[in-house]
This record gives C-alpha cells, structure tokens and sequence, in this order.
C-alpha cells in the first residue's frame, strides 16, 4: 500500500466545522477540494464515524487535504481522533472529477443504535 500525504475528511476536522481542530488542520495543510468516498455515516453523539462500503451509492462526502508535514500533523490528528479510529488509506473521487487516494479515520467500533446520517454529510445531515 503507497503512502500519502492526502487526508479525507468528513466531520469535524472539515474546513466549515468550526473547531479548533478544524483551525490546526487548516493552518497544518492545503486544502485540495471537496469529494467523497464510499461508506456509511453515522453519528456518534456530537462528530461522525465512517463506516467503509463497497456499495457505490453509499457515500460520504467531505474535503481533501494535503498534510505540509506529515511527521508533525499525524501524531496530533492521530490523538485527536483516538482508538475508536483506525487511520486507512481509501480511494476519494474529488468534485472536480479527480481521484486519488487519501487517508481517512475510520470508525472501529460498533454502530449498532447509532443513527445513520443519509446524507452521507455531517455538516447537513438527513438522519434515518
């Protein structure tokens, strides 16, 4: 598996978020564009998880990012995210028509009664 200094985001480390980490990520990184990537949605009291799919019209839409140094951001994010998520690298097709692969934090925990956000966007959820 290559490596990537590429990040998808989907919840609160998205640039309209409005948190502080939000703030580090965009002074950390160059924003690529919006795009999404297959999986399900869930929200898990006040930020989102990832659940990865291979059934196309299940998505999640967020934004790229591109680390300035990796060696200096992953640890922090890393933190940030927790042990609930595992860092994965998966294929991201950006708005533009673009693909390319990024790392995502993906949720590793169970989802069972958690609601699915139907959008697949955290930040205008459409909650089943």
């Amino acid at each position: 598996m290559k490596d990537t200094s590429y990040l998808f985001v989907y919840g609160t480390l998205r640039r309209d978020a409005g948190t502080e980490m939000s703030l580090f990520l965009g002074g950390s990184a160059r924003f690529v564009g919006s795009a999404r990537t297959t999986g399900r949605l869930y929200q898990l009291g006040s930020f989102p998880g990832l659940i990865l799919s291979q059934d196309s019209r299940n998505f999640v839409i967020g934004e790229v990012h591109e680390l300035g140094d990796p060696a200096v951001t992953w640890p922090v994010l890393d933190a940030y995210e927790g042990d609930e998520f595992e860092r994965r690298i998966v294929p991201v097709r950006l708005d533009d028509g673009g693909k390319l692969d990024a790392w995502a934090y993906v949720y590793e925990s169970d989802t069972s009664g958690k609601p699915r956000i139907l959008s697949g966007d955290f930040l205008q959820p459409l909650n089943c």
